[in-house]
């Protein structure tokens, strides 16, 4: 689609699935900030719906309120018993759930009310088309005639209600219940929409070509030194799951970053522009694959001592993950620009280049190569020879609490 196709402002109904992608992020930098400029710019109407309002909130509500569940847990836990009835006991007190889903809430209703969104009328749902669209097997309904799409079939009857004219409306949503509707154009991602209503596109389409001269191999060895980096910021679960909960796997004690390996990137797309402060943001999606050795506490085959209540031995195995995942690349440019003389173009320097490390790989990130065995567990002792300090081990301890070499002289 063409950006000359387009006649400011232009209608866009945003999906649920949109706003949970983006993790409810209304932050500042969230792509979410980024319509809400477009908003602001006089280039988008922002469209929503009672039932993309309540499907939202629901959605924050649940979330929320299972993730300070897991983190009230944890300060629950007999690792953190030492601090009960003590002076760092106010360090653990729980979250209050209802706080945060009120705050949550809050920041969801606020951008809303930022961006004037306009509510589509859930009167004018055409109850008769939906019911035959339920019985025939259209979409969003199938073949398997699911009651569950009836949200999505109101919403697409009431943008179809709102359309006027040949004026299209243009859909932010990765379903494809809103495709092949005449007038309607479906766009999966934010970054989809941004890169086709960029006003600038002189500016924009010199911007990706400066990209692909300059950076003719992209920006890997940029995103291997940003996880190399920030190890810190990655988070591994080693668990592997069902349906009922946690069926296997384990807990890592640590991990190390032995390799990150670019394998290939999308266009790119611009994103933002900004003539003020002649600015311009151009996202790509990096294919990357990462292996990690990882450090895991051998419970099974550790010995616990229960007079001393602690282990007399532990034993800690390796394992090596091998995932892979999309990992977003934000670069920003500065340009300068003559817009008086024809015959110029602008000319880019890279401002900053942006790697989102704050990832968590799963076993949904694993590759086909999924996890290897590195060797059998180690024996870590925790007791030790009082005579000559060696640690004891099966082969050398004498019983007694001293090592076979001592022994004799007690």
């Amino acid at each position: 689609m063409e950006n000359n196709r387009m006649e400011f402002p232009i209608d866009v109904f945003v999906d649920t699935q949109i706003y949970e992608n983006q993790s409810f992020d209304f932050s500042e930098r969230g792509r979410l900030e980024l319509l809400k400029k477009q908003v602001k710019r006089g280039v988008i109407n922002l469209l929503t719906s009672a039932i993309v309002v309540q499907e939202v909130r629901k959605h924050i509500k649940d979330n929320v309120e299972k993730k300070v569940d897991e983190i009230n847990k944890k300060y629950n836990s007999r690792e953190l018993a030492i601090f009960r009835n003590s002076r760092y006991e106010n360090y653990f007190k729980e979250l209050d759930s209802q706080e945060l889903v009120k705050e949550a809430l809050d920041r969801f209703e606020g951008y809303l009310s930022d961006t004037k969104a306009v509510s589509l009328d859930i009167n004018t749902v055409a109850i008769s088309e939906v019911l035959d669209d339920y019985f025939s097997g259209s979409k969003p309904f199938g073949s398997k005639n699911k009651k569950s799409e009836f949200p999505d079939a109101f919403n697409i009857s009431m943008v179809k209600e709102y359309k006027q004219g040949d004026t299209p409306i243009y859909v932010l949503s990765g379903d494809s219940d809103f495709q092949d509707i005449e007038g309607i154009y479906v766009f999966k991602t934010i970054d989809e929409l941004l890169n086709i209503i960029n006003i600038e596109k002189v500016i924009a389409q010199q911007a990706l070509k400066y990209i692909a001269e300059k950076y003719e191999h992209g920006f890997e060895e940029d995103i291997k030194e940003a996880f190399f980096n920030n190890e810190d910021s990655i988070e591994i679960d080693g668990y592997e799951y069902d349906r009922k909960g946690i069926e296997g796997g384990y807990e890592y004690e640590e991990f190390y970053l032995k390799s990150v390996t670019p394998i290939s990137y999308t266009k790119p797309e611009v994103i933002d522009y900004d003539s003020k402060d002649q600015n311009v943001i151009i996202t790509m999606q990096y294919i990357v694959e990462f292996i990690f050795d990882c450090k895991f506490f051998d419970e099974n085959n550790s010995t616990w001592d229960s007079e001393n209540k602690e282990y007399c031995y532990k034993e800690y195995g390796n394992i090596r993950e091998n995932h892979t995942k999309e990992i977003e690349v934000k670069v920003s440019l500065f340009y300068e620009y003559d817009t008086d003389d024809s015959d110029s173009y602008p000319e880019f320097t890279v401002d900053s280049v942006e790697i989102d490390t704050y990832q968590k790989f799963t076993q949904r990130t694993l590759n086909e190569k999924g996890k290897e065995i590195l060797n059998l567990p180690q024996l870590v002792w925790e007791n030790y020879c009082p005579d000559c300090g060696c640690g004891l081990t099966i082969s050398n301890d004498a019983g007694n609490g001293f090592c076979i070499n001592c022994s004799h002289n007690h």
